[in-house]
Protein backbone atom coordinates (compact mmCIF):
# COMPACT_ATOMS: atom_id res chain seq x y z
CA UNK A 1 0.00 0.00 0.00
CA UNK A 2 2.78 2.15 0.50
CA UNK A 3 4.24 2.75 -2.99
CA UNK A 4 0.78 3.11 -4.50
CA UNK A 5 0.13 6.38 -2.00
CA UNK A 6 2.94 7.36 -2.85
CA UNK A 7 2.67 7.23 -6.56
CA UNK A 8 -0.99 8.63 -6.15
CA UNK A 9 1.13 11.96 -4.00
CA UNK A 10 3.65 12.21 -6.77
CA UNK A 11 0.59 12.57 -9.32
CA UNK A 12 -1.07 14.99 -7.98
CA UNK A 13 1.93 17.26 -6.22
CA UNK A 14 2.36 17.48 -10.12
CA UNK A 15 -0.72 18.64 -11.01
CA UNK A 16 -0.80 21.12 -8.19
CA UNK A 17 2.32 22.72 -10.40
CA UNK A 18 0.45 24.03 -13.22
CA UNK A 19 -0.25 27.74 -14.03
CA UNK A 20 -3.80 28.96 -13.67
CA UNK A 21 -4.54 32.08 -16.34
CA UNK A 22 -7.40 34.53 -16.03
CA UNK A 23 -8.18 37.21 -17.88
CA UNK A 24 -10.05 40.63 -17.24
CA UNK A 25 -10.69 43.72 -19.41
CA UNK A 26 -9.78 47.06 -17.26
CA UNK A 27 -10.39 49.63 -19.39
CA UNK A 28 -11.71 51.15 -22.57
CA UNK A 29 -11.02 54.13 -24.07
CA UNK A 30 -12.71 56.41 -25.50
CA UNK A 31 -15.80 55.22 -23.76
CA UNK A 32 -18.23 56.25 -26.32
CA UNK A 33 -16.16 56.01 -29.73
CA UNK A 34 -16.71 56.83 -33.43
CA UNK A 35 -16.15 54.91 -36.69
CA UNK A 36 -12.79 55.76 -37.67
CA UNK A 37 -11.49 56.32 -33.95
CA UNK A 38 -8.85 54.59 -32.42
CA UNK A 39 -9.94 52.00 -29.72
CA UNK A 40 -7.77 51.31 -26.88
CA UNK A 41 -8.26 48.09 -24.74
CA UNK A 42 -6.40 47.27 -21.44
CA UNK A 43 -6.37 43.92 -20.61
CA UNK A 44 -5.16 42.22 -17.42
CA UNK A 45 -3.44 38.90 -17.48
CA UNK A 46 -3.07 36.78 -14.11
CA UNK A 47 -1.37 33.78 -13.48
CA UNK A 48 -2.50 32.73 -10.36
CA UNK A 49 -0.92 29.12 -10.24
CA UNK A 50 2.17 28.18 -8.95
CA UNK A 51 4.22 27.38 -12.11
CA UNK A 52 5.45 29.39 -15.03
CA UNK A 53 3.53 30.53 -17.89
CA UNK A 54 5.43 30.53 -20.99
CA UNK A 55 4.43 32.50 -24.38
CA UNK A 56 1.10 31.91 -24.10
CA UNK A 57 -1.11 33.68 -26.68
CA UNK A 58 -3.33 36.76 -25.82
CA UNK A 59 -5.82 37.48 -28.02
CA UNK A 60 -8.43 40.39 -28.78
CA UNK A 61 -11.64 39.15 -30.62
CA UNK A 62 -14.40 41.20 -32.48
CA UNK A 63 -17.26 39.57 -33.27
CA UNK A 64 -15.51 35.90 -32.80
CA UNK A 65 -12.64 36.88 -35.08
CA UNK A 66 -9.68 37.21 -33.48
CA UNK A 67 -7.83 40.91 -34.71
CA UNK A 68 -4.63 41.58 -32.29
CA UNK A 69 -2.51 38.81 -30.58
CA UNK A 70 0.08 38.86 -28.23
CA UNK A 71 2.67 36.53 -26.69
CA UNK A 72 3.27 36.64 -23.06
CA UNK A 73 5.11 34.64 -20.11
CA UNK A 74 4.28 35.05 -16.26
CA UNK A 75 5.64 33.91 -13.12
CA UNK A 76 3.45 32.12 -10.58
CA UNK A 77 1.11 34.47 -9.02
CA UNK A 78 1.49 37.52 -11.03
CA UNK A 79 0.10 39.86 -13.29
CA UNK A 80 0.82 41.93 -16.33
CA UNK A 81 -0.99 44.71 -18.34
CA UNK A 82 -1.70 44.48 -22.37
CA UNK A 83 -2.82 46.84 -24.39
CA UNK A 84 -4.61 46.48 -27.89
CA UNK A 85 -5.98 48.61 -30.52
CA UNK A 86 -8.59 48.83 -33.17
CA UNK A 87 -9.77 50.68 -35.52
CA UNK A 88 -13.82 50.20 -36.62
CA UNK A 89 -14.29 51.26 -39.95
CA UNK A 90 -17.93 51.79 -39.69
CA UNK A 91 -20.61 52.20 -37.01
CA UNK A 92 -22.68 49.75 -35.35
CA UNK A 93 -22.62 47.10 -31.94
CA UNK A 94 -19.67 45.20 -31.79
CA UNK A 95 -19.24 42.15 -29.30
CA UNK A 96 -15.12 42.38 -27.92
CA UNK A 97 -13.72 39.66 -26.33
CA UNK A 98 -9.57 38.83 -24.51
CA UNK A 99 -8.79 35.32 -24.25
CA UNK A 100 -5.51 33.51 -23.13
CA UNK A 101 -4.02 30.35 -24.13
CA UNK A 102 -7.06 30.14 -26.67
CA UNK A 103 -5.40 26.50 -27.14
CA UNK A 104 -5.23 25.42 -24.00
CA UNK A 105 -1.32 24.63 -24.54
CA UNK A 106 0.04 25.96 -21.11
CA UNK A 107 -2.97 25.52 -18.75
CA UNK A 108 -6.47 23.81 -17.91
CA UNK A 109 -9.23 24.92 -20.10
CA UNK A 110 -11.15 27.35 -17.83
CA UNK A 111 -13.81 30.10 -18.05
CA UNK A 112 -12.16 32.98 -16.47
CA UNK A 113 -9.59 32.73 -19.67
CA UNK A 114 -12.10 34.60 -21.50
CA UNK A 115 -13.75 37.65 -20.87
CA UNK A 116 -16.00 39.64 -23.07
CA UNK A 117 -18.07 42.58 -23.34
CA UNK A 118 -20.49 44.79 -25.81
CA UNK A 119 -20.10 48.10 -27.17
CA UNK A 120 -21.32 50.53 -29.91
CA UNK A 121 -19.69 52.38 -32.36
CA UNK A 122 -21.06 55.89 -33.22
CA UNK A 123 -21.09 56.68 -37.06
CA UNK A 124 -19.60 59.80 -37.97
CA UNK A 125 -21.38 63.24 -37.22
CA UNK A 126 -22.58 65.61 -40.07
CA UNK A 127 -19.53 68.00 -40.06
CA UNK A 128 -19.12 71.59 -42.00
CA UNK A 129 -15.55 72.32 -42.86
CA UNK A 130 -16.05 75.91 -42.26
CA UNK A 131 -17.43 75.46 -38.67
CA UNK A 132 -14.02 76.27 -37.14
CA UNK A 133 -12.59 79.44 -39.07
CA UNK A 134 -12.39 82.71 -38.15
CA UNK A 135 -15.34 84.93 -37.79
CA UNK A 136 -14.86 87.77 -39.85
CA UNK A 137 -15.22 89.17 -43.37
CA UNK A 138 -14.45 87.02 -46.06
CA UNK A 139 -13.73 87.78 -49.63
CA UNK A 140 -12.81 84.23 -51.06
CA UNK A 141 -14.17 80.97 -49.96
CA UNK A 142 -13.50 77.43 -51.31
CA UNK A 143 -14.43 74.04 -50.60
CA UNK A 144 -13.26 70.73 -52.47
CA UNK A 145 -16.00 68.03 -51.52
CA UNK A 146 -14.34 64.14 -52.26
CA UNK A 147 -17.00 60.88 -51.80
CA UNK A 148 -15.49 57.47 -51.19
CA UNK A 149 -15.61 56.81 -54.33
CA UNK A 150 -13.38 60.23 -55.61
CA UNK A 151 -10.68 58.90 -52.98
CA UNK A 152 -10.61 54.84 -54.22
CA UNK A 153 -10.12 56.44 -57.89
CA UNK A 154 -7.56 58.48 -57.03
CA UNK A 155 -5.74 55.48 -55.12
CA UNK A 156 -6.34 53.23 -58.30
CA UNK A 157 -5.18 55.66 -60.94
CA UNK A 158 -2.45 57.20 -59.67
CA UNK A 159 -1.36 58.39 -62.85
CA UNK A 160 -4.25 60.98 -63.51
CA UNK A 161 -3.81 62.19 -59.95
CA UNK A 162 -0.84 63.25 -60.72
CA UNK A 163 -1.22 65.90 -62.14
CA UNK A 164 -3.74 67.28 -59.54
CA UNK A 165 -2.84 70.07 -57.16
CA UNK A 166 -0.50 68.82 -54.23
CA UNK A 167 -3.21 68.62 -51.51
CA UNK A 168 -4.63 66.40 -53.55
CA UNK A 169 -2.16 63.73 -53.55
CA UNK A 170 -3.09 63.04 -49.79
CA UNK A 171 -6.65 60.65 -50.87
CA UNK A 172 -4.27 58.40 -52.41
CA UNK A 173 -2.85 57.82 -48.58
CA UNK A 174 -6.25 57.70 -47.48
CA UNK A 175 -8.13 55.26 -49.21
CA UNK A 176 -10.85 53.62 -46.38
CA UNK A 177 -12.02 56.88 -45.53
CA UNK A 178 -16.15 58.16 -46.66
CA UNK A 179 -15.52 61.80 -47.82
CA UNK A 180 -12.58 64.12 -47.82
CA UNK A 181 -13.39 67.84 -47.53
CA UNK A 182 -10.32 70.72 -48.18
CA UNK A 183 -11.47 74.22 -47.46
CA UNK A 184 -9.80 77.31 -48.05
CA UNK A 185 -10.66 81.03 -46.99
CA UNK A 186 -9.17 84.60 -47.52
CA UNK A 187 -9.90 87.45 -45.64
CA UNK A 188 -10.37 91.07 -46.42
CA UNK A 189 -7.70 91.45 -43.25
CA UNK A 190 -5.10 88.98 -46.03
CA UNK A 191 -5.36 86.11 -43.92
CA UNK A 192 -6.23 82.96 -44.77
CA UNK A 193 -7.49 79.96 -43.19
CA UNK A 194 -7.32 75.87 -44.60
CA UNK A 195 -9.14 73.11 -43.25
CA UNK A 196 -8.72 69.40 -44.03
CA UNK A 197 -11.59 67.11 -42.77
CA UNK A 198 -11.01 63.16 -43.04
CA UNK A 199 -14.29 61.18 -42.58
CA UNK A 200 -12.44 57.92 -41.73
CA UNK A 201 -9.94 56.07 -39.98
CA UNK A 202 -6.78 58.46 -40.05
CA UNK A 203 -5.20 59.15 -36.82
CA UNK A 204 -3.14 61.93 -35.88
CA UNK A 205 0.30 60.26 -36.40
CA UNK A 206 -0.57 58.71 -39.96
CA UNK A 207 -1.42 62.39 -41.05
CA UNK A 208 2.50 63.37 -39.94
CA UNK A 209 3.65 60.45 -42.03
CA UNK A 210 1.49 61.42 -44.94
CA UNK A 211 2.28 65.24 -44.68
CA UNK A 212 5.88 63.98 -44.37
CA UNK A 213 5.66 61.91 -47.75
CA UNK A 214 3.70 64.89 -49.91
CA UNK A 215 6.25 67.81 -48.53
CA UNK A 216 9.64 66.01 -47.91
CA UNK A 217 9.56 67.26 -44.46
CA UNK A 218 9.66 66.07 -41.09
CA UNK A 219 7.12 66.92 -38.56
CA UNK A 220 6.91 67.23 -35.18
CA UNK A 221 4.19 66.57 -32.89
CA UNK A 222 3.34 68.76 -29.73
CA UNK A 223 0.03 67.59 -27.81
CA UNK A 224 -1.82 70.39 -26.58
CA UNK A 225 -5.32 71.04 -24.47
CA UNK A 226 -6.45 74.16 -26.02
CA UNK A 227 -10.48 75.01 -24.88
CA UNK A 228 -11.28 71.81 -24.01
CA UNK A 229 -9.93 70.15 -27.03
CA UNK A 230 -6.84 67.54 -27.46
CA UNK A 231 -5.01 69.29 -29.94
CA UNK A 232 -2.13 67.90 -31.85
CA UNK A 233 0.30 70.77 -33.40
CA UNK A 234 2.81 69.48 -36.46
CA UNK A 235 5.43 71.77 -37.16
CA UNK A 236 8.53 71.04 -39.04
CA UNK A 237 10.75 73.89 -38.28
CA UNK A 238 10.68 77.37 -36.29
CA UNK A 239 10.12 78.96 -39.55
CA UNK A 240 7.07 77.18 -40.72
CA UNK A 241 3.65 77.65 -39.59
CA UNK A 242 1.64 74.87 -37.19
CA UNK A 243 -0.86 72.32 -38.59
CA UNK A 244 -3.32 71.81 -35.82
CA UNK A 245 -4.81 68.27 -36.01
CA UNK A 246 -7.27 66.32 -33.82
CA UNK A 247 -10.10 63.77 -34.08
CA UNK A 248 -13.72 64.59 -33.21
CA UNK A 249 -17.44 63.18 -33.75
CA UNK A 250 -15.50 60.75 -36.41
CA UNK A 251 -13.60 63.14 -38.58
CA UNK A 252 -10.11 63.40 -38.89
CA UNK A 253 -9.55 67.63 -38.42
CA UNK A 254 -6.85 69.60 -39.14
CA UNK A 255 -6.33 73.40 -39.54
CA UNK A 256 -4.02 76.28 -40.38
CA UNK A 257 -4.21 79.76 -39.83
CA UNK A 258 -1.68 82.28 -41.02
CA UNK A 259 -2.16 86.18 -40.60
CA UNK A 260 0.60 88.81 -41.83
CA UNK A 261 2.00 89.68 -37.99
CA UNK A 262 1.54 86.51 -36.57
CA UNK A 263 1.68 82.73 -36.87
CA UNK A 264 -1.53 82.16 -34.50
CA UNK A 265 -3.35 78.85 -34.86
CA UNK A 266 -4.87 76.55 -33.14
CA UNK A 267 -5.88 79.02 -30.09
CA UNK A 268 -8.40 80.68 -32.89
CA UNK A 269 -10.53 77.06 -32.32
CA UNK A 270 -13.07 78.88 -30.36
CA UNK A 271 -16.29 76.32 -31.25
CA UNK A 272 -18.62 78.65 -31.57
CA UNK A 273 -18.48 80.10 -35.22
CA UNK A 274 -21.81 80.01 -37.11
CA UNK A 275 -20.76 78.78 -41.01
CA UNK A 276 -24.27 79.46 -42.31
CA UNK A 277 -21.96 82.83 -43.14
CA UNK A 278 -19.68 81.39 -45.94
CA UNK A 279 -22.21 78.42 -46.74
CA UNK A 280 -24.39 81.46 -47.63
CA UNK A 281 -21.98 82.51 -50.22
CA UNK A 282 -21.39 79.36 -51.45
CA UNK A 283 -25.30 79.09 -52.52
CA UNK A 284 -24.55 80.69 -55.79
CA UNK A 285 -22.05 77.93 -56.70
CA UNK A 286 -24.09 75.25 -55.77
CA UNK A 287 -27.43 76.53 -58.48
CA UNK A 288 -24.66 75.93 -61.16
CA UNK A 289 -24.53 71.95 -60.33
CA UNK A 290 -26.26 69.99 -62.96
CA UNK A 291 -26.70 66.28 -63.59
CA UNK A 292 -25.30 64.68 -66.69
CA UNK A 293 -27.26 63.28 -69.44
CA UNK A 294 -25.73 59.90 -69.03
CA UNK A 295 -25.38 57.71 -65.99
CA UNK A 296 -21.99 58.48 -64.05
CA UNK A 297 -21.17 58.04 -60.36
CA UNK A 298 -20.34 61.36 -58.78
CA UNK A 299 -16.62 61.67 -57.20
CA UNK A 300 -16.82 64.62 -55.89
CA UNK A 301 -17.58 68.57 -56.35
CA UNK A 302 -15.88 71.95 -56.13
CA UNK A 303 -17.72 75.26 -54.89
CA UNK A 304 -15.96 78.53 -55.04
CA UNK A 305 -16.67 82.21 -54.93
CA UNK A 306 -13.91 85.20 -55.20
CA UNK A 307 -14.38 88.70 -54.68
CA UNK A 308 -17.95 88.15 -54.67
CA UNK A 309 -18.62 88.36 -58.35
CA UNK A 310 -17.32 85.29 -59.29
CA UNK A 311 -18.65 82.08 -58.80
CA UNK A 312 -17.44 78.53 -59.82
CA UNK A 313 -18.72 74.94 -59.01
CA UNK A 314 -17.23 71.59 -60.58
CA UNK A 315 -17.59 68.17 -60.34
CA UNK A 316 -16.31 65.25 -61.28
CA UNK A 317 -18.04 61.59 -62.81
CA UNK A 318 -17.13 58.12 -63.81
CA UNK A 319 -18.97 55.19 -65.59
CA UNK A 320 -17.32 51.99 -66.44
CA UNK A 321 -16.13 53.70 -70.16
CA UNK A 322 -14.06 56.69 -68.86
CA UNK A 323 -13.81 60.33 -66.63
CA UNK A 324 -15.75 63.14 -66.61
CA UNK A 325 -15.63 66.60 -65.33
CA UNK A 326 -17.67 69.72 -65.51
CA UNK A 327 -16.68 73.24 -64.99
CA UNK A 328 -18.72 76.43 -64.41
CA UNK A 329 -17.95 79.51 -63.94
CA UNK A 330 -20.49 82.68 -63.64
CA UNK A 331 -19.60 86.56 -63.86
CA UNK A 332 -19.70 89.95 -64.86
CA UNK A 333 -19.35 89.48 -68.78
CA UNK A 334 -15.98 90.80 -70.08
CA UNK A 335 -15.14 90.93 -73.58
CA UNK A 336 -11.86 89.19 -74.25
CA UNK A 337 -11.17 86.34 -76.74
CA UNK A 338 -11.29 83.09 -75.81
CA UNK A 339 -8.57 80.48 -77.13
CA UNK A 340 -9.14 76.98 -78.29
CA UNK A 341 -6.21 75.28 -78.78
CA UNK A 342 -5.63 71.46 -80.53
CA UNK A 343 -7.67 69.44 -82.64
CA UNK A 344 -10.88 71.46 -83.51
CA UNK A 345 -14.13 69.49 -84.04
CA UNK A 346 -17.12 71.88 -84.81
CA UNK A 347 -20.56 71.68 -83.01
CA UNK A 348 -22.97 74.27 -83.61
CA UNK A 349 -21.35 77.06 -81.78
CA UNK A 350 -19.28 75.00 -79.60
CA UNK A 351 -15.68 73.58 -80.18
CA UNK A 352 -14.24 70.37 -79.60
CA UNK A 353 -10.59 70.70 -78.82
CA UNK A 354 -8.38 67.94 -77.32
CA UNK A 355 -5.82 69.72 -74.87
CA UNK A 356 -2.84 67.89 -76.00
CA UNK A 357 -2.94 68.49 -79.61
CA UNK A 358 -0.58 64.85 -80.38
CA UNK A 359 -1.52 61.72 -81.94
CA UNK A 360 -1.93 59.90 -78.62
CA UNK A 361 -3.75 62.76 -76.62
CA UNK A 362 -6.97 60.92 -74.85
CA UNK A 363 -8.51 63.96 -73.45
CA UNK A 364 -11.10 65.63 -74.69
CA UNK A 365 -12.12 68.82 -73.60
CA UNK A 366 -15.25 71.04 -74.82
CA UNK A 367 -15.65 74.76 -74.35
CA UNK A 368 -18.65 76.89 -74.47
CA UNK A 369 -19.76 80.61 -73.47
CA UNK A 370 -23.39 81.47 -72.79
CA UNK A 371 -23.89 84.75 -71.64
CA UNK A 372 -22.05 85.43 -68.38
CA UNK A 373 -21.57 81.58 -68.10
CA UNK A 374 -18.29 79.87 -69.32
CA UNK A 375 -18.30 75.72 -69.19
CA UNK A 376 -15.43 73.73 -69.98
CA UNK A 377 -16.39 69.98 -70.09
CA UNK A 378 -14.42 67.03 -70.34
CA UNK A 379 -14.12 63.15 -70.73
CA UNK A 380 -11.27 61.29 -70.48
CA UNK A 381 -11.22 57.30 -71.56
CA UNK A 382 -10.04 54.82 -69.44
CA UNK A 383 -9.10 52.62 -71.95
CA UNK A 384 -5.51 53.73 -73.87
CA UNK A 385 -7.18 54.19 -76.59
CA UNK A 386 -10.42 57.11 -76.73
CA UNK A 387 -13.79 56.70 -79.08
CA UNK A 388 -16.05 59.11 -80.75
CA UNK A 389 -18.63 58.17 -78.20
CA UNK A 390 -16.36 59.20 -75.05
CA UNK A 391 -15.50 62.13 -77.14
CA UNK A 392 -19.11 62.86 -77.52
CA UNK A 393 -19.77 62.50 -74.28
CA UNK A 394 -17.97 65.78 -73.12
CA UNK A 395 -20.05 67.52 -75.90
CA UNK A 396 -23.38 66.19 -74.41
CA UNK A 397 -22.77 67.34 -70.52
CA UNK A 398 -22.03 71.23 -72.08
CA UNK A 399 -24.77 70.89 -74.26
CA UNK A 400 -27.06 69.57 -71.32
CA UNK A 401 -26.18 72.62 -69.18
CA UNK A 402 -28.88 75.25 -69.90
CA UNK A 403 -28.16 78.98 -68.92
CA UNK A 404 -29.88 82.10 -70.33
CA UNK A 405 -28.05 84.59 -72.58
CA UNK A 406 -26.44 85.34 -75.62
CA UNK A 407 -24.30 82.33 -76.95
CA UNK A 408 -20.51 83.81 -77.93
CA UNK A 409 -18.79 81.43 -79.85
CA UNK A 410 -15.01 80.00 -78.61
CA UNK A 411 -12.43 80.79 -81.04
CA UNK A 412 -9.49 78.76 -82.12
CA UNK A 413 -5.79 79.58 -81.00
CA UNK A 414 -4.80 80.20 -84.82
CA UNK A 415 -7.74 82.09 -85.64
CA UNK A 416 -6.72 84.33 -82.55
CA UNK A 417 -3.17 85.50 -83.90
CA UNK A 418 -3.94 88.19 -86.79
CA UNK A 419 -1.88 90.55 -88.02
CA UNK A 420 -2.63 94.54 -86.62
CA UNK A 421 -0.70 97.36 -85.66
CA UNK A 422 -2.60 100.37 -83.36
CA UNK A 423 -1.83 103.47 -82.12
CA UNK A 424 -3.48 106.13 -79.89
CA UNK A 425 -3.58 109.84 -80.30
CA UNK A 426 -4.73 110.05 -83.59
CA UNK A 427 -1.66 107.92 -85.19
CA UNK A 428 -1.97 104.86 -87.07
CA UNK A 429 -0.28 102.53 -89.11
CA UNK A 430 0.06 102.46 -93.22
CA UNK A 431 1.79 99.22 -93.56
CA UNK A 432 3.72 97.20 -91.67
CA UNK A 433 6.16 94.33 -91.10
CA UNK A 434 8.83 92.53 -89.58
CA UNK A 435 11.59 91.33 -91.42
CA UNK A 436 15.57 91.38 -91.03
CA UNK A 437 15.27 91.50 -87.64
CA UNK A 438 13.13 94.89 -87.46
CA UNK A 439 9.89 96.30 -87.65
CA UNK A 440 8.96 98.12 -90.38
CA UNK A 441 6.76 101.05 -89.78
CA UNK A 442 4.89 103.72 -92.16
CA UNK A 443 3.32 106.06 -89.45
CA UNK A 444 0.86 108.94 -90.19
CA UNK A 445 -0.98 111.31 -88.40
CA UNK A 446 -4.05 113.38 -88.59
CA UNK A 447 -3.84 115.79 -85.70
CA UNK A 448 -4.21 118.79 -87.34
CA UNK A 449 -1.09 119.87 -85.89
CA UNK A 450 2.74 119.40 -87.47
CA UNK A 451 4.69 116.57 -84.34
CA UNK A 452 8.13 115.99 -83.65
CA UNK A 453 8.18 112.61 -82.71
CA UNK A 454 11.14 112.50 -80.46
CA UNK A 455 11.48 108.47 -79.53
CA UNK A 456 10.54 105.06 -80.75
CA UNK A 457 10.48 101.93 -79.23
CA UNK A 458 9.33 98.37 -80.35
CA UNK A 459 9.56 95.93 -77.20
CA UNK A 460 7.89 93.19 -74.82
CA UNK A 461 8.00 95.11 -71.82
CA UNK A 462 5.36 96.34 -70.17
CA UNK A 463 7.09 99.69 -68.77
CA UNK A 464 9.75 101.23 -70.28
CA UNK A 465 11.55 104.88 -69.15
CA UNK A 466 11.20 107.69 -72.13
CA UNK A 467 15.00 108.00 -71.81
CA UNK A 468 15.46 104.59 -73.05
CA UNK A 469 13.82 105.25 -76.47
CA UNK A 470 15.08 108.66 -77.63
CA UNK A 471 15.70 108.92 -80.86
CA UNK A 472 19.25 110.05 -81.76
CA UNK A 473 17.31 112.70 -83.88
CA UNK A 474 13.90 113.86 -84.09
CA UNK A 475 11.48 113.57 -86.87
CA UNK A 476 9.12 116.23 -87.65
CA UNK A 477 5.85 114.78 -89.33
CA UNK A 478 3.57 117.50 -90.92
CA UNK A 479 -0.81 116.22 -90.33
CA UNK A 480 -1.78 113.20 -92.62
CA UNK A 481 1.67 112.64 -93.78
CA UNK A 482 3.88 109.95 -93.76
CA UNK A 483 7.04 108.47 -92.31
CA UNK A 484 9.14 105.56 -92.61
CA UNK A 485 10.07 104.11 -89.49
CA UNK A 486 12.50 101.02 -89.19
CA UNK A 487 13.93 99.83 -85.90
CA UNK A 488 14.37 96.47 -83.98
CA UNK A 489 12.54 94.96 -81.46
CA UNK A 490 13.42 93.75 -78.36
CA UNK A 491 11.15 91.26 -76.56
CA UNK A 492 10.16 91.40 -72.64
CA UNK A 493 13.62 90.64 -70.86
CA UNK A 494 15.05 93.24 -73.20
CA UNK A 495 16.85 91.23 -75.74
CA UNK A 496 16.79 91.30 -79.63
CA UNK A 497 13.87 89.41 -81.62
CA UNK A 498 15.51 88.11 -84.03
CA UNK A 499 13.05 86.51 -87.45
CA UNK A 500 12.74 82.79 -86.14
CA UNK A 501 8.99 83.24 -85.24
CA UNK A 502 5.57 82.38 -86.74
CA UNK A 503 3.95 85.12 -84.93
CA UNK A 504 4.80 88.41 -83.44
CA UNK A 505 3.25 90.44 -81.03
CA UNK A 506 4.95 93.49 -79.03
CA UNK A 507 4.30 96.68 -78.00
CA UNK A 508 5.33 100.35 -79.15
CA UNK A 509 6.60 103.51 -77.39
CA UNK A 510 6.35 106.71 -78.74
CA UNK A 511 7.49 109.66 -77.30
CA UNK A 512 6.29 113.25 -79.43
CA UNK A 513 5.55 117.32 -79.07
CA UNK A 514 3.81 119.61 -80.77
CA UNK A 515 5.85 121.49 -82.84
CA UNK A 516 6.60 125.17 -81.05
CA UNK A 517 4.54 123.96 -78.04
CA UNK A 518 5.78 122.76 -74.86
CA UNK A 519 3.37 119.89 -75.18
CA UNK A 520 4.05 116.60 -75.25
CA UNK A 521 2.70 113.40 -74.44
CA UNK A 522 4.55 109.43 -74.37
CA UNK A 523 1.69 106.91 -75.89
CA UNK A 524 1.85 102.92 -76.38
CA UNK A 525 0.07 100.73 -79.09
CA UNK A 526 0.62 96.98 -80.17
CA UNK A 527 1.70 95.58 -83.04
CA UNK A 528 1.41 91.62 -84.40
CA UNK A 529 2.56 90.41 -86.96
CA UNK A 530 1.19 87.11 -88.10
CA UNK A 531 3.67 85.09 -90.63
CA UNK A 532 1.28 81.85 -90.64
Amino acid sequence: MIIPLLLLLLLFGCLGSKPHLSTSISNVSPEHPYEGDTITFTINVVNSGNADANDFTVDLLVDNTSVKTMAVSLSPSSNKTVSFSWVPLSAGDYHFAAKVDSGNIVSEPSAEKETSMELSVLPSEEADAFSIVPSKKAVDVELFDVNSEGIQVAYTYSSPTAELPGYFQLLRYVRNSKEVKIGTVNYADFSTASVLFIDGPTSVEQMAGILSILTDATFEVQNKTINGTEISVLSAGSSAIPLCVWREKGWLKLFVYQELASYRTCENLTGNYDPSYLNGMLNESRELASPLPFNATALGSMQRLSNFTRSEYGAAFEDDEGFYGLYVTKEPYVPQEYVCEGRITNSSKMQVCETMPTSTSTWTTVQRNVGNYSLICLSIPKANDSSIEIEMKALDICYSLNFSGEERVWKRFVDVLVSRCDLPDNFSCVSYDFSDAALKLNLTQNTGRTVVINGFKCTGESNVPTENFQLNQSIILKSNSTVHLEYPCYNATGAPMLENYAYLGSRMYLNYSFEGSNESAVIRGNVSVKKI
